[in-house]
């Protein structure tokens, strides 16, 4: 971490009030701070990061400096803002009640327990369900010899949790000083006035519960921390009311309707409607009545002219000496044997110069050039803007789906972020135009088409990173054996237990098995199928907090007793995958991993927020499982239920969504869901919903170059290809489309008689 100092600071003891004169820069980033009764001021001391609250007395833009008053309801304030010109202020945020106050907080006993000395010391994970604090080793080791340190911390507690927005520490974020903070109705302010995470230092603060603790293991269980998965933490302090509360701050207009507290709820699960279920709630597939207001014809009539594409001596690989006229406003086949030059024609030639020649006039950039390859054709005349659709895989990146690479998806986030009926995350409650659920006092920001993002990292699912499935513990790889004793092998996680029984040593891991027997009283002499299922919860999950005790004496003479909680197996590998250190303990860990779907998202791959938000019922996670032909119907039974309101605000989105709906049906693809991975396309149809994406432009006066488009197309698909083709050069189906000749590679030159060289064929379509 690299930290810029912002200004200096200077205290008066007597008046007890603060001047923050900020350095040369600065001065546009206090820009609506004023509009806030209170701010914080964050001051690096050599060894931690202290934390001040002070009430906004003035402010001057003009001369980078803010005048502040020491709140009166501190216990002794004068002498805590004594040190406060000594530090280094690193950065400046407004004071919200709804991040800062906690109504049943009491006055901690210390206002320190982890500080900052130069070092990360912890990072925030989720286990499952579990969202914590995982401590560095050292540090932990450190508490281990220093029982007085983390112990200060216990269940209950509230703590303020320091850490570094990785993401944003970047120069360019740094340098920011203005942004438009993602709040209803807000202006534009400077960044001191806002909590955004691109400002000179990129330090986020956030108040947390404390679920549970294990000293043993450096892990602290929290609730309410806010930032995102993988964030480094570098302090932890105590929540003190006497410093930290401001029951009566005032803040802007656009953020008034807040709550003036933090809520600690825990989020309700979503009870999942399964596909059946949603095809069977309100909408009837069987039934094709359209909505007439979405079938609008959207076409624009083709204005092309008549005049020709003009090649003179294309000459590359077996191209030699070429001139040719290739007319426009119409079909034109290619043909010829293998290695007769068509590609070097269509792509090397035509293609390779309109793409020179329209970057040519967009950058009028003669060094430009450079970037392309040699020409080799002396000149081309009367040549189209061109757009290539080349015989290339789609991808195999799994997060790539039909939604997203049709662009039908977009379409859909932006009808369900602009109508969508959003649900709080915590309580499920309906949250108004206002951001505010007034159930729980849950803050949302306004909503957006990301929202609904499986590869956006802000809003994807943070255990599965929006893939849906998750490497999961395994119970049954932990107890591979079950019919055996877990002291003869049972489990390979704890290997030869027997052994360790008859001579037992300061070895916790396999140690708390034992332990865990002894204090249940269980034989671990039968099989781990037939012990009592108290034990096996246990066994696998922990005991809970709860201590067991191991007495042992090692071959050098070494003795003592162990008591600890039990960390059980589970907990166990969960901690071992998360070891950064040790890729040898991750390998060893993920033995007993399989993928699942994840125990977060249920395999819906967002975030909370973006799951709840639904249309009439109709969530975008279950809308997305619906194949093309389902969609089109829901797209137009859903329209017609929308109020008046609704409908003007998204009919033209929805005639969109529907047109390119309809193109994929036009090349027989109505079977396919948004939702389907790319990877999962046969090659056919990945062909098809290529030509159906690329045809789909709105762009006129084009010059589409295909090459093989049948390729890979069963013989009864070659109509849906001819289909979309006569689709988009003459603007309507052609009902009655016989002997047509496929485009594609050497079988067509057959067909036209010619032997030996290309073919160029001006073609309607029909023989």
């Amino acid at each position: 971490m690299k930290w810029l100092e912002i200004g200096r600071v200077r205290v008066d003891s007597i008046k007890k009030e603060i001047t923050v004169n900020l350095h040369d820069g600065y001065d546009k980033a206090l820009n609506k701070l004023d509009m806030f009764s209170h701010c914080m001021l964050f001051s690096l001391m050599e060894d931690r990061i202290e934390v001040y609250v002070a009430q906004i007395l003035g402010m001057s833009e003009f001369k980078s400096q803010l005048n502040l008053k020491i709140p009166p309801n501190d216990l002794d304030a004068h002498k805590k803002y004594m040190d406060l010109d000594s530090g280094q202020l690193v950065d400046i945020k407004p004071y919200f009640p709804v991040e800062e106050v906690i109504l049943e907080a009491k006055e901690s006993r210390n206002r320190f327990c982890l500080n900052y000395k130069d070092y990360v010391i912890g990072t925030y994970l989720v286990y499952g369900k579990r969202t914590l604090i995982q401590l560095n080793k050292n540090l932990v080791e450190d508490i281990k010899r220093e029982s007085n340190h983390i112990q200060r911390i216990k269940k209950g507690d509230y703590i303020r949790v320091l850490w570094w927005f990785d993401r944003f520490d970047k120069d360019s974020y740094r340098k920011t000083r203005m942004c438009n903070p993602p709040y209803n109705d807000a202006p534009r302010m400077g960044i001191f006035a806002t909590r955004s995470p691109i400002r000179p230092n990129p330090m986020g603060s956030t108040l947390v519960l404390v679920e549970e603790v294990d000293y043993h293991t450096g892990t602290i269980d929290v609730l309410g921390f806010d930032g995102f998965l993988g964030s480094k933490i570098f302090q932890l302090m105590f929540y003190q009311p006497s410093i930290d509360m401001v029951e009566d701050a005032n803040v802007p207009p656009w953020v008034s309707h807040w709550t003036g507290y933090k809520s600690f709820e825990q989020a309700k699960e979503i009870n999942l409607a399964t596909k059946e279920n949603l095809l069977e709630r309100a909408i009837d597939f069987d039934n094709i009545e359209l909505c007439d207001e979405l079938e609008m014809n959207q076409q624009v009539e083709n204005d092309y002219d008549d005049k020709e594409i003009h090649i003179f001596n294309a000459h590359i690989h077996n191209l030699k000496n070429i001139y040719l006229s290739i007319p426009k406003n119409s079909i034109t086949l290619i043909t010829g044997v293998s290695g007769s030059g068509k590609s070097s024609l269509a792509f090397d030639t035509i293609y390779a110069e309109s793409q020179k020649q329209f970057m040519d006039l967009v950058l009028s950039n003669q060094m430009l050039n450079d970037t392309f390859s040699e020409a080799f054709v002396d000149r081309i005349t009367g040549l189209q803007p061109a757009i290539a659709i080349e015989q290339r895989i789609l991808g195999a990146n799994p997060r790539s789906t039909v939604g997203t690479v049709t662009k039908i998806a977009d379409i859909l986030k932006l009808i369900f972020s602009i109508i969508g009926e959003r649900l709080c995350p915590t309580c499920h409650s309906v949250v108004g135009d206002s951001n505010v659920c007034n159930n729980c006092g849950e803050v949302l920001f306004d909503p957006t088409p990301q929202l609904f993002s499986y590869n956006h990292p802000d809003y994807m699912c943070q255990v599965c990173k929006g893939l849906g499935v998750e490497m999961r513990i395994d119970r049954e790889k932990i107890v591979e054996y079950p019919e055996r004793s877990l002291l003869d092998g049972a489990s390979s996680l704890y290997g030869d237990l027997r052994k360790h029984r008859k001579a037992p040593n300061a070895n916790w891991m396999r140690g708390e098995i034992l332990a865990l027997a002894d204090d249940l009283k269980v034989d671990l002499e039968g099989s781990f199928r037939e012990l009592p299922e108290e034990f096996k919860q246990q066994f696998f999950y922990g005991s809970n907090g709860r201590e067991v005790s191991l007495q042992y004496k090692n071959s050098k003479g070494r003795s003592g007793i162990i008591t600890r909680p039990v960390e059980g197996a589970v907990n166990l590998i969960e901690r071992l995958t998360h070891d950064t250190s040790s890729s040898r303990m991750v390998e060893q860990a993920q033995k007993y991993m399989s993928k699942q779907t994840c125990s977060i998202c249920q395999g819906e791959r967002l975030r909370q927020e973006g799951r709840l938000v639904n249309i009439l019922g109709y969530r975008y996670v279950e809308i997305v499982h619906l194949n093309i032909e389902q969609l089109r119907i829901w797209c137009h039974r859903i329209f017609i239920q929308l109020n008046k309101t609704q409908q003007d605000k998204t009919k033209m989105l929805f005639i969109k969504f529907n047109q390119r709906l309809k193109r994929i049906i036009d090349v027989g693809l109505s079977y396919i869901a948004l939702d389907r991975s790319i990877p999962s396309l046969s090659g056919g149809e990945a062909q098809r919903l290529k030509l159906a994406t690329q045809f789909g432009t709105g762009l006129t006066n084009i010059l589409y170059i295909m090459d093989e488009p049948s390729k890979g197309l069963h013989p009864k698909d070659y109509k849906f290809l001819m289909e979309a083709i006569w689709c988009k050069w003459f603007g309507k189906k052609q009902s009655n489309i016989k002997n047509l000749i496929p485009i594609y590679d050497e079988i067509s030159w057959k067909k036209h008689g010619r032997n030996g060289t290309f073919g160029v064929h001006k073609w309607f379509g029909i023989l």
